[in-house]
């Protein structure tokens, strides 16, 4: 046995005495005659509920207010008395495996009067309003603060002088097992022939402590339009209880289906509306609450109804059964008697078009089954194909439309472009040329009609304008060498292809090139764009000299000569500069002259930077910078003597030494022996001897001095030192 959940329609209960919580109700209305009309108002509640504070008991009367529609002014209250007995639902569940059926009692009381109504033009409103919903139901926002409204309109002149509601065929159904594929019968009978359709819809609130002042039954039911119950997260018009499959109504054949899946309450609407000649003339909206809870079922058969039609021999069937172990199907030939599958969902072709009745089994692990039927209609097979053409280009756009499809020569065909509101029919061929008045997107349409079939192929046709291209850097004036990045700017270019050409030369096939002109002069700039998707195009720009190059000054000069010696640091620039206007030598950053030949006279030993600048009369301008250097004639200078008294004046001795990369310091006495070295010329002799560090006496030293220049030369330094105290 397998657990599963089962829904019932909400029986609970209310906060206020004798106002407690009903099920559902709906109004509706009958014509008897010129102005005299029936009105039936049907309520429902659970006449199983128990406790001080719920519903016992319908309420002796009810109140119905009449609005004219034009303005919702109140023409009158209509009081009916409560009839003496009410009605207990059927509990039908048509489900042979359900061995303890839940013990369930809906009372259902129709309230009902006769009255003349003088109908103004626009008509009238009736409305019923009534506290109070159950507090429990999941698919509403603080469903305690929520009544219910029973409302329908009764056309005037403006419309039609004669008409009655819609009226659904069956009772609410009070018990529904969840998990199992569900086919709900909502349809309705209309006593004018009006056409119907079926919808989901929102019911509305009326009534109750949350926003009526706490008055469960008004005395004077307000006036449309009508506040709606607030769905909770997840919920809404087209879900309104938790279902897998979700609920789904088919607007034409007035079944719902689907299968929920949750336990708990649900407030739940249905809606008829008639039609006649294309005009809305009222609506019946039943309002229910439903509730989910547990019951064992075995099994339970189902099959998919919505088997498309009109697809030929070969069928596909779908198992919509919940419950059951093993399936068996019968297909309803009567030509054979291999017309059976145990498979799940079967295929099977029928010799003949024709009706038949197709039956599925679902068997339970115990061996309890259940039974569901099928009527299908085997028709010819009516498919509507064509080739949807490719994208084109607005301007001078042609589309051919060939229909290619399975069709009886009965069959009517036929294109509906959609945008554009046309109906064409083919001709002998099938064929049609067609010129859309717009570029964009355009639906178009075939449709194939027979055997009370409408089949359509439904497609979109791209037609869009040409792509746009611009270029968006301005002329450019540039020195040699030019060079430049560019882009451009687009419009209904997909799929894109550039080629940039400076004059016939083809330079860059990128999308943003960085464009190099070596040589001097004007050149032509032109782009071209190609798209390979929408409106497929080739586009050329062309610029007439766009870019212009600019011949660059060469700057050139001689100097004589490059290393002069300390005592003539004298140098002569020469400028031999080409296609200039002017030019500036410069040392280091100092301006020199703009003289064509420049006498320069340095002052210290050391390298220095010349450069001259070039400019011609474009603007252009180029340097050119050369190193120059003032060169020492000696390595060495010596003085001869010095005082170490400790005055602070010429108390040490050692020599200048200037370049040099190697040198050695040797000091004797006059007797030959070392009284001081060094190999680090920033060191001095202090007048202390070598070896004792006492002072040396007065008198005279001799010295040597050995350096080698950057040359590598080496120099010899020999001479006398006077030492005084």
């Amino acid at each position: 046995m397998y657990r599963i959940l089962f829904v019932l329609f909400l029986l609970t209960t209310c906060l206020i005495a004798e106002a407690g919580h009903l099920v559902g109700g709906e109004i509706s209305y009958y014509q008897v005659g010129g102005d005299t009309y029936v009105i039936n108002l049907r309520m429902y509640r659970d006449c199983n509920a128990s406790g001080p504070l719920v519903i016992t008991k319908f309420d002796s009367a009810v109140n119905i207010s009449i609005y004219d529609a034009s303005n919702n002014e109140l023409i009158s209250v209509v009081n009916i008395v409560k009839p003496p007995d009410s009605t207990r639902l059927p509990l039908v569940l048509a489900i042979p495996c359900l061995p303890n059926p839940p013990d369930i009692c809906i009372l259902e009381m129709v309230y009902t009067d006769t009255i003349i109504i003088d109908i103004p033009p626009n008509g009238v409103h009736l409305v019923n309003q009534r506290c109070c919903r159950t507090p429990s139901s999941l698919n509403i926002v603080n469903p305690s603060q929520y009544g219910s409204t029973y409302s329908t309109y009764i056309p005037g002149s403006n419309l039609f002088t004669n008409n009655s509601s819609p009226q659904f065929n069956q009772v609410p159904p009070i018990a529904l097992c969840v998990g199992i594929y569900l086919e709900l019968d909502y349809s309705a009978t209309d006593p004018d022939s009006d056409s119907l359709y079926f919808d989901l819809c929102t019911p509305f609130h009326g009534g109750g402590s949350g926003f009526s002042n706490g008055v469960p039954q008004p005395d004077t039911p307000a006036a449309p339009p009508f506040d709606t119950v607030a769905w909770s997260s997840g919920f809404n018009k087209g879900y309104q209880l938790s279902a897998s499959p979700a609920f789904i109504i088919d607007h034409s054949k007035r079944l719902i289906t689907g299968r929920p899946d949750q336990i708990g309450t649900y407030a739940f609407g249905v809606c008829v509306s008639e039609f006649r000649d294309g005009l809305k003339l009222s609506e019946n909206k039943r309002d229910f609450q439903m509730e989910v809870t547990s019951c064992d079922v075995e099994a339970a058969a189902a099959i998919d109804s919505a088997v498309e039609e009109c697809i030929g021999l070969q069928i596909q069937f779908y198992n919509k059964s919940t419950l059951g172990e093993y399936f068996y199907w019968d297909f309803g030939d009567l030509t054979t008697i291999n017309d059976t599958s145990t498979s799940s969902n079967p295929i099977y072709t029928y010799p003949d078009t024709g009706f038949y009745t197709i039956r599925l089994i679902a068997i339970g692990e115990t061996g309890c089954s259940d039974t569901s039927y099928f009527t299908y209609h085997v028709r010819p097979k009516i498919i509507p194909e064509f080739e949807v053409p490719a994208p084109q280009c607005f301007e001078g756009h042609s589309f051919d439309f060939k229909h290619a499809g399975h069709a009886k020569n009965s069959t009517y065909k036929y294109w509906v472009i959609q945008n554009d509101t046309l109906i064409i029919e083919p001709d002998q061929i099938g064929i049609f040329n067609q010129q859309f008045p717009n570029p964009g997107s355009h639906i178009v349409q075939l449709v194939y009609e027979d055997f009370g079939c409408v089949k359509i192929q439904s497609d979109t046709i791209g037609l869009f304008n040409k792509p746009t291209m611009s270029l968006v850097q301005p002329f450019s004036a540039m020195c040699s060498p030019f060079n430049q990045l560019y882009s451009v700017d687009t419009e209904n270019a997909e799929k894109r292809s550039y080629q940039w050409f400076v004059d016939n030369t083809l330079v860059s096939i990128e999308e943003n090139p960085m464009i190099i002109v070596q040589q001097f002069g004007l050149f032509d700039l032109r782009i071209r764009l190609t798209t390979d998707s929408l409106c497929k195009d080739t586009i050329e720009i062309y610029y007439p000299d766009h870019i212009e190059v600019n011949e660059q000054p060469v700057a050139n000069f001689t100097v004589n000569p490059v290393i002069a010696d300390m005592f003539e640091p004298n140098f002569t620039l020469f400028d031999s500069s080409h296609n200039f206007s002017s030019s500036q030598f410069y040392l280091d950053s100092t301006i020199l002259s703009s003289n064509e030949v420049v006498e320069l006279e340095l002052s210290d030993t050391g390298s220095y930077e010349v450069s001259l600048m070039a400019i011609n009369d474009n603007g252009c301008r180029d340097t050119l910078v050369k190193s120059i250097r003032v060169a020492p004639r000696y390595l060495v200078y010596i003085p001869n003597s010095f005082t170490p008294n400790a005055d602070g004046m010429n108390d040490l001795w050692f020599p200048k030494v200037f370049v040099s990369t190697d040198y050695y310091l040797s000091i004797c006495d006059r007797w030959g022996h070392l009284v001081f070295e060094s190999n680090n010329a920033s060191r001095g002799w202090d007048g202390t001897g070598h070896l004792s560090g006492s002072d040396s006496p007065q008198g005279l030293y001799h010295y040597q001095i050995e350096a080698t220049d950057l040359n590598d030369k080496a120099y010899q330094y020999t001479g006398t030192i006077t030492l005084y105290r």
